[in-house]
């Protein structure tokens, strides 16, 4: 080698010694940004939707014991409202299908919110003549308890509308104990993330390895999830429901809260969900993912998803309610949300995804 070529040998070695060192402090940034992020989504997010799930279930139990009291004031309309409450942190919630959601021991997802409602098996319950006690039905399948079966208890047809709904006293037992059992599984997973340490093994990722090896690990989780929930929203909720899915006829039987006719209203509690996931709140100084994506040079990304997320917004709102009649009656409108929701999965996945390091996974959603 020539004397001349030792100088250029230098600068090579050294330009790699600042380049080695630029991506260590990249990767320092980084790691401290994904720590930060993982732990404000657990703290500040998801904690805070469980514990209003808590609550919200705990009055959907005591409108429930009141509306079966002979002599209560309670109607079936404010039970009925009070389902509609409790329900929309859980929707809300829905991108967190991860963890005490869907692993075992717990796997609390299928037994809060089996969909759609299997009418016979409810029905078959009712007329049946095994007393109805908490204790039998603690230990039903999912089927036969959770959101959608008290769902079709408070709004399906009753064989008696005229009489007072405490006169029904096996009805009465079953959402009674349908309620009573839903709030305890809201505490479960209320628990499983606080006291169990499922919150800690996630905002400390990679420093407890015992759930995710690493924060890279957890936040690959959480990005996944929020293609596979756009997903879940565009197949399982719309294109079954209006045929696209098979290439055949509607199926509104296959609609989620088809009897309370609160289908469109689930799909936009699942898109705020995810809008909190991604931009969390500036006023109370939550950050989401968006900001996580600035620091990694990929701010670009933002007017992009604002524009998916506002049309998927205005395509679902503009589906006729109720969503059953409307696969039937305006496929059209339907159609255009199935578009819309596509549009934005692919900007999550294709766009977003790639940009902070994440491999989209497969879905694993099995319909519940």
């Amino acid at each position: 080698m020539s004397w001349r070529a030792y100088p250029l040998v230098g600068l090579v070695g050294l330009g790699l010694i600042l380049s080695c060192w630029e991506a260590q402090e990249d990767y320092a940034a980084f790691e401290s940004a994904r720590s930060n992020l993982l732990a404000t989504w657990g703290e500040q997010v998801v904690v805070p939707w469980y514990e209003t799930f808590v609550e919200t279930t705990q009055a959907l139990e005591q409108s429930a014991t009141a509306l079966c009291a002979e002599d209560g004031s309670t109607t079936l309309e404010d039970v009925q409202a009070a389902w509609v409450t409790a329900r929309r942190p859980w929707k809300q919630a829905e991108v967190i299908a991860f963890g005490p959601y869907k692993e075992e021991p717990y796997r609390l997802g299928p037994k809060v919110d089996f969909w759609p409602a299997r009418e016979d098996a409810i029905e078959e319950r009712l007329a049946g003549e095994q007393p109805l006690t908490q204790d039998l039905i603690d230990g039903l399948g999912v089927s036969q308890i959770g959101l959608p079966v008290i769902e079709y208890l408070l709004f399906a047809p009753r064989p008696t509308p005229e009489e007072p709904f405490a006169r029904d006293t096996r009805r009465c037992a079953y959402l009674i104990g349908a309620s009573r059992k839903l709030h305890s599984d809201a505490e479960r997973m209320l628990s499983a993330w606080v006291s169990d340490g499922y919150l800690k093994s996630f905002a400390q990722a990679g420093i407890e390895t015992d759930v995710f090896y690493s924060s890279q690990d957890a936040l690959s989780e959480v990005v996944n999830r929020i293609g596979f929930t756009l997903e879940n929203m565009r197949h399982e909720k719309l294109s079954k429901a209006a045929g696209v899915a098979g290439q055949g006829p509607p199926l509104p039987e296959t609609i989620e809260s088809r009897f309370a006719a609160h289908s469109i209203d689930d799909l936009k509690n699942n898109l705020s969900g995810l809008e909190r996931v991604i931009w969390g709140d500036p006023e109370a100084e939550i950050d989401g993912l968006m900001s996580y994506l600035e620091i990694c040079g990929r701010a670009d990304l933002d007017e992009p998803l604002k524009q998916g997320f506002a049309r998927v917004r205005q395509a679902i709102e503009s589906i006729p309610q109720p969503l059953s009649e409307a696969v039937l009656e305006a496929p059209e409108s339907v159609l255009e949300s199935i578009e819309a929701l596509k549009a934005l999965q692919r900007i999550v996945q294709v766009d977003v995804a790639p940009g902070i390091w994440v491999t989209v996974g497969f879905n694993d959603s099995d319909g519940d």
